[in-house]
């Protein structure tokens, strides 16, 4: 089958991909609900509403770099039939930059609000960002359905997490600039 035909509109294909993406956003506000619980009671309310912004942006991000990728695709007439590690490379290296951001949010955002925390409290805080990593990772599945692409993703968030919540200078180097948008 190839990409034009497993795309079209009505195809069962097309709709499994749909459900996908509809079970991933259930599964997103579903996080974020019990998330913002979490974050009630340790005392940290407003994370609920910082998360769902993250979310919202990482949704729009995600759904524009595919509709900019698609477009590329078509403008340029590129046959990802033809050059498969071409198309498979550029859309790793996305999905790589996005998740990877989501993984410097979350343990930017988790680490200024555990700063001056009790450790049980502190804890749970990261506990709730590396968890909100793996659901970054499941939305992303949704759209990459590819073995590498989920094999990569999920090493980079849960990796990208810890490495910047160790290190969040480099989160802040690499993905600060952006975050400065929505501040």
């Amino acid at each position: 089958m190839n990409r034009r035909t497993r795309f079209s509109p009505g195809s069962d294909a097309h709709r499994e991909d749909v459900r996908g993406i509809f079970i991933a956003l259930l599964i997103n506000g579903f996080f974020l609900g019990l998330a913002a619980l979490v974050f009630w009671l340790l005392g940290h309310a407003s994370l609920g509403l910082t998360l769902a912004q993250g979310y919202g942006v990482f949704w729009l991000l995600l759904i524009v770099s595919i509709l900019l990728l698609v477009l590329v695709d078509r403008l340029t007439g590129f046959n990802a039939d033809d050059h498969f590690n071409t198309y498979v490379s550029v859309n790793l290296v996305v999905n790589v930059v996005l998740v990877a951001g989501w993984a410097a949010f979350a343990a930017l955002t988790m680490g200024a609000a555990a700063t001056g925390e009790a450790i049980i409290k502190a804890g749970g805080l990261y506990v709730v960002g590396f968890l909100s990593c793996y659901i970054a990772f499941a939305v992303t599945s949704a759209f990459y359905m590819g073995s590498i692409y989920k094999v990569v993703d999920l090493a980079v968030v849960l990796i990208g997490f810890i490495v910047f919540a160790l290190w969040p200078a480099l989160g802040r180097v690499l993905y600060g600039w952006f975050f400065a948008f929505f501040v």
